[in-house]
């Protein structure tokens, strides 16, 4: 399958990556980026599992996601934990990315595509 625009997934009543989740396997591997402010968070990779806690200890800010901080580490280095995890987790070892910058398991972004 080619790779679809935001535009061409917004024409299929997808418009972000919890959409595609959603229609197909439910996990997704997110980035977030670093936020200032009164309610700062540092950057961070999050194991998402829709509907369900990934994390049932995560801080509240964490929404029960499974999340990795970038800190020290480089963001890819922070990545490949994030993707260990969810391949212990869920047993999903190959990932595609959406034109959102998230991560999928291989062949989500085509289920999704077709529902």
């Amino acid at each position: 399958m080619k790779k679809l625009t935001k535009k061409q997934w917004s024409e299929r009543g997808i418009h972000n990556p919890h959409n595609i989740a959603a229609r197909s396997s439910g996990v997704l591997i997110y980035y977030r980026p670093r936020e200032t402010g009164r309610a700062s968070r540092c950057a961070a990779w999050q194991v998402v599992q829709i509907g369900k806690r990934t994390d049932p200890k995560a801080h509240w800010m964490d929404y029960g996601h499974k999340t990795f901080m970038v800190f020290s580490d480089s963001k890819e280095a922070v990545f490949e934990k994030a993707k260990a995890f969810a391949l212990e987790k869920f047993g999903f070892a190959e990932w595609e990315r959406d034109p959102w910058g998230s991560w999928h398991p291989i062949g989500d972004l085509e289920t999704a595509a077709k529902a």
